[in-house]
């Protein structure tokens, strides 16, 4: 399906005994939709001869049963000379129309109206993501100023169409499509050079006409980022990159650290996009590993197994059960306790929790602690808010939590999980960066 989007000049839609820019489009292109845009003028000038009318009925009645839907858009643009005054309204309505018609071939008239009508056109035109054709029609070849303009008072749509040398068969074909696709590549460019820079691979993916290559990849970085970690390979499979996207040291050990790798680089990507609610949400669960992880190390250490502390024998997720930690740990279930407040009851494994657990472990980093004293502090302030009020969280409100930037915090969660894990390749935490350059130096 064709969709042509014209708006209606002087010399529609036939002057001079040849058609009109719009007309000659119709004529060469035959669109199943017709979007004419009219000016406060144009419109009183449809309106009193009826010509939109009156060339469906001539097309009709001489191409074959010819008979295109044709939809009118009356503006109140009462200058169309006013770019700020003909932007808007010209936009809107293609977009409404494509919207209508959202699998058609959009046609854009780059020949019809004021000056500024056809900027605004050629800049639509020039839209990867409209992906139109701009047409542009030559004038016939006659003397300017000869021919009576469409808004004379004696014009006579009826009497043109009538004597239209355009209907000869011999008649030249005056469209052409220009080459935008420098403008629309330089766009696109820019464009996508915007999008990466925040990381919104949504976006990206959504543009069209992009290398199949660059698609896999973008596409890639969208599940990825979505944690669909089986679509994010299936994208990988067929990439051919001059680096690893999963970098881990050679032949260690599959461990959990495949989910907590994949959650933490999702955490930078919402601090980079300064998405500090959904990053602070999203900082609970992976801190709660890493702390479970960590006592795990310790306690080993001491002939104790995790699960003697922490059951979890009905599901993935822990369990706390105090009787287990006051058997085990008996001076770090009174310390828990004189906290919390005695007594204490079975519940879900908190981030406050064990931390106050490790706070009473011997041979737990201090470097470690402080990271999480640091999590636990923003968990607590700004998660519960986030709860409780509708409101957004700010970069000042985490440094002023935390004493540092959010991606300083990350670093230095990054830092621990790479002290907790001993297959952790901290290369790995660069990976979008360096997929992002990787893409920037193919299109630059």
């Amino acid at each position: 399906m064709k969709l042509l989007f014209t708006c209606m000049g002087t010399s529609d839609p036939v002057r001079g005994y040849h058609d009109g820019p719009m007309l000659h489009i119709i004529r060469h292109y035959r669109p199943d939709v017709i979007c004419v845009l009219l000016s406060g003028e144009a419109a009183a000038l449809n309106d009193c001869g009826a010509r939109l009318d009156t060339v469906l009925a001539h097309l009709q009645k001489n191409w074959n049963g010819y008979a295109p839907q044709l939809r009118i858009i009356r503006t109140q643009i009462e200058d169309p000379s006013d770019m700020d005054a003909v932007s808007a309204p010209i936009t809107d309505a293609v977009m409404q129309l494509t919207q209508a018609f959202p699998d058609g071939e959009l046609l854009l008239n780059l020949s019809s109206g004021t000056p500024q009508m056809k900027i605004v056109m050629s800049f639509l035109a020039a839209d990867v993501q409209l992906n139109a054709r701009g047409i542009q029609v030559k004038n016939f070849e006659r003397a300017s100023g000869t021919t009576e303009r469409t808004n004379a008072a004696d014009y006579s749509v009826a009497d043109e169409l009538e004597c239209n040398e355009d209907e000869a068969p011999d008649a030249p074909n005056r469209c052409s499509e220009p080459e935008l696709m420098h403008m629309q590549r330089q766009r696109a460019k820019e464009q996508l050079l915007a999008l990466l820079d925040v990381r919104d691979y949504s976006a990206i993916y959504t543009m069209k006409n992009l290398p199949s290559q660059l698609k896999a990849l973008i596409g890639h970085l969208n599940a990825r980022d979505q944690l669909q970690g089986e679509a994010a390979r299936n994208f990988a499979q067929n990439l051919k990159l001059p680096f690893s996207l999963y970098p881990v040291h050679a032949g260690a050990p599959r461990s959990d650290y495949a989910e907590v790798s994949e959650a933490y680089l999702v955490l930078l990507n919402r601090s980079h996009r300064q998405q500090y609610e959904e990053m602070i949400l999203r900082l609970n669960p992976l801190v709660v590993r890493l702390e479970l992880q960590l006592m795990k190390t310790v306690l080993a250490k001491q002939s104790l197994r995790l699960e003697d502390v922490i059951d979890r024998p009905y599901s993935r997720q822990p369990r706390f059960v105090p009787d287990m930690l006051a058997e085990k740990l008996p001076e770090g279930y009174k310390s828990v306790c004189t906290y919390f407040g005695a007594p204490l009851r079975e519940s879900d494994v908190s981030m406050e929790l064990c931390y106050r657990i490790l706070e009473h472990l011997s041979d737990v980093p201090a470097d470690a602690m402080a990271v999480l004293k640091r999590c636990n502090l923003l968990n607590k302030s700004c998660r519960n808010m986030l709860a409780h009020q509708l409101t957004a969280v700010t970069a000042e409100q985490i440094a002023a939590v935390c004493g540092m930037q959010s991606a300083q915090l990350l670093n230095q969660v990054g830092k621990l999980i790479a002290a907790i894990y001993p297959e952790c390749d901290p290369a790995l935490f660069t990976i979008y960066k360096r997929c992002g350059d990787y893409i920037k130096s193919r299109i630059l």
